[in-house]
């Protein structure tokens, strides 16, 4: 809901979109995570993300998460979102992994999202051999008496101007 006079009242709540969330239980190879929304105001927009899969979207979702967005614009004094679109539009859509547990803040004109992703997990696209075991880090689980790899992920982010409609640059790793 939006409050145009001082937040002395609000609108009526809008819904921004029907959403395939990235949502999973904890087991012995996987912890839960669920899909909550995140929103900014960068000084003249709102901008709201969240994690979403791509694809269709039943009983077992078929496609990978990505982080997407939602702005507020006041275009023609109507308080409008725009359709959510990836973060990381630079990224294919084909591209594989998981984007999920997103964050986002603006400060001095910028507008900064980061978020976990899986695109480097050597579990992606299956079958990979295991590489060199290290010593000292304890790479597997077991599931039943099955020995299971276990997955990882990095933390990525990417920036852009403030504004209506914030145009990302490439997504960077940053861990």
């Amino acid at each position: 809901a939006i409050a145009l006079d001082d937040g002395r009242s609000s609108g009526k709540a809008t819904l921004l979109a029907n959403i395939c969330s990235f949502t999973q239980g904890t087991t012995a190879a996987s912890f839960r995570t669920t899909t909550h929304p995140f929103i900014t105001f960068d000084g003249t927009a709102f901008h709201a993300i969240w994690a979403q899969r791509q694809g269709s979207c039943g009983a077992t979702p078929t496609g990978y998460s990505r982080i997407v967005m939602s702005n507020l614009s006041f275009s023609g004094g109507t308080p409008r979102w725009s359709n959510p679109a990836p973060v990381d539009s630079a990224s294919p859509a084909s591209r594989r992994g998981h984007e999920f547990l997103p964050a986002i803040a603006a400060a001095g004109n910028r507008i900064l999202v980061t978020w976990l992703d899986t695109r480097n997990d050597v579990r992606v696209g299956e079958p990979f051999p295991d590489p060199i075991p290290d010593p000292h880090v304890n790479d597997y689980v077991f599931v039943g008496k099955t020995k299971a790899r276990r997955r990882s992920a990095d933390i990525f982010a990417a920036e852009a101007f403030a504004g209506q409609t914030p145009t990302f640059g490439a997504a960077k790793q940053v861990s």
